[in-house]
């Protein structure tokens, strides 16, 4: 799977891959409808939320089911003191029918006091996010992919898009490496997943934040997160575009991996073998290895220190809901370095 394994990473690792949707969802409460677009400029902050108690917040069942139907998002959770985390597993592309989420899932929720993400989608609007996004997606000085690119790599390149239906070389011409190569595999590859991003994981449970009235933050900072996913060094960039895939290849794996069945028959095993697995089988190239260090495990130690700073400063009593990509829920380095700092997790998904 050395082609194409991005697609898997970022639609269980990365929320960016989630990012402008516009889509109505139905929360918990039947009643409520929440209309998702064009969100306002916001500012990222640093300091602990104070949780308040919403006029409208669902009550939560008394006893949690231990077994239930649906997405349970292998929801694990964490207590310090008189502080509780309960964390997702996500997806950040999705399907309609997995909505609502298991009865355990949605009892977390209306549990909850605060929201948590990997980083704040809301601030895909703000206008100081996307100028610093542009400095990774078009290259510098009128510059071309041609001019960047060595040219045996680029002819590579060139060969395999002229194989794709919907993309030309004008329209990725001024990319970046890493923008271009994303943008082909992910727009061609996601539809034959059977996905969309419109039905993330991620922005229902967001959705249902902001229905109640709840607090949301980020676990890191979104301009991080941009440059952890963007700004790939020039041996990285060589190596992905020397690999780039044509589009029957493309095609071929996405259809082979199933990986949106495995999310939504909640495999494990599965999600595993055609994630980490596929990671281990590309550690021989400078892609492989940088999708490894930085996209996953760099980002994991993040969100293990922030998720602990939350329980272990959090003044007043408080429910965290956390919500990340369900690899690093399933990749228990996250939890061996919150287990190894004190804190004891405990699965409620088995």
């Amino acid at each position: 799977m050395k082609k194409i394994f991005c697609v898997a990473i970022l639609a269980l690792v990365v929320g960016l891959a989630a990012c402008g949707r516009e889509e109505e969802i139905v929360v918990t409460d039947p009643e409520i409808v929440v209309h998702v677009q064009d969100p306002p400029m916001y500012e990222e902050t640093t300091e602990t939320p104070t949780a308040e108690e919403p006029t409208a917040q669902p009550q939560p069942s008394p006893i949690p089911a231990a077994e239930n139907a649906g997405i349970h998002g292998f929801l694990s959770r964490i207590e310090y003191g008189n502080n509780v985390a309960y964390i997702l597993g996500s997806m950040h592309v999705g399907r309609p029918h997995w909505f609502p989420l298991a009865d355990i899932v949605e009892d977390a929720m209306a549990r909850s006091d605060v929201f948590a993400f990997e980083f704040d989608l809301r601030l895909f609007e703000d206008m100081a996010v996307i100028m610093y996004m542009m400095q990774y997606m078009a290259l510098p000085d009128g510059q071309t992919l041609e001019d960047v690119l060595p040219p045996d790599v680029f002819e590579h390149f060139i060969a395999a898009l002229d194989t794709f239906p919907n993309v030309t070389y004008e329209m990725v011409a001024n990319f970046t490496p890493a923008f271009a190569y994303y943008f082909i595999t992910l727009n061609e590859g996601m539809p034959h997943m059977g996905v969309d991003a419109e039905y993330s994981v991620d922005y229902y449970v967001m959705a249902f934040a902001e229905a109640y009235g709840l607090p949301i933050i980020g676990l890191n900072d979104v301009f991080s997160e941009v440059a952890f996913l963007f700004d790939w060094p020039e041996e990285v960039a060589i190596s992905a575009m020397a690999e780039f895939p044509d589009y029957q290849a493309l095609i071929g794996e996405v259809n082979e991996m199933d990986l949106a069945d495995a999310y939504e028959n909640q495999d494990a095993a599965r999600i595993i073998e055609l994630t980490i697995n596929s990671l281990a089988e590309n550690l021989d190239t400078p892609h492989g290895r940088h999708t490894y260090e930085i996209t996953v495990l760099a980002r994991c130690m993040i969100f293990a220190e922030e998720i602990e700073r939350l329980l272990r400063e959090t003044e007043e009593p408080t429910t965290y809901f956390i919500t990340i990509g369900a690899l690093h829920v399933l990749y228990d380095h996250i939890f061996e370095m919150l287990e190894a700092n004190g804190l004891e997790v405990v699965c409620l998904w088995q």
